[in-house]
């Protein structure tokens, strides 16, 4: 089973993907804000949904969807 956390490093915040950072959260002004940027080559994160579950995709495909209280606050 694949294991999903956010953590952060006191600047930042990233998507841990089976222990893989694979997105990091846009800084404030940026024309990322409040949107997850990839670090990973396929990878796409992105909220969906009310309440909002974080979703992760691979190659197009979703792989995972977490609750905001399994994953943390995001």
């Amino acid at each position: 089973m694949s294991e999903v956390s956010i953590e952060a490093d006191g600047i930042d915040a990233f998507v841990v993907y089976n222990g893989v950072r694979i997105a990091k959260r846009g800084q404030p002004n940026t024309p990322e804000a409040g949107t997850w940027v990839s670090l990973e080559p396929g990878f796409r994160v992105f909220h969906k949904g009310y309440p909002a579950k974080l979703v992760i995709e691979r190659n197009g495909k979703i792989i995972k969807m977490v609750s905001h209280q399994c994953a943390g606050n995001f």
